[in-house]
């Protein structure tokens, strides 16, 4: 579960490895405020975090394209 690690305190620094985030965006976003207001998570766990949801978002760009492209007026 996300939050291995959680007890640090405010501005401590996590030393054990941390699941990723799961879930829908906003079950991510509340795991996020979690993890921060509980310490501060390593740069190498936030990169992996934030290239996961940059990649999630590569994959959902051209159906939206194509949603936005079909209801163009003509």
């Amino acid at each position: 579960m996300v939050g291995q690690g959680y007890g640090a305190g405010v501005g401590a620094s996590y030393s054990e490895p941390m699941d990723e985030l799961r879930g829908s965006a906003t079950e991510r976003i509340a795991q996020l405020s979690d993890i921060l207001a509980a310490g501060s998570p390593s740069p190498e766990w936030l990169t992996r975090q934030l290239l996961a949801a940059l990649s999630e978002l590569e994959e959902l760009e051209p159906a939206a394209d194509i949603e936005i492209e079909g209801s163009e007026d003509f």
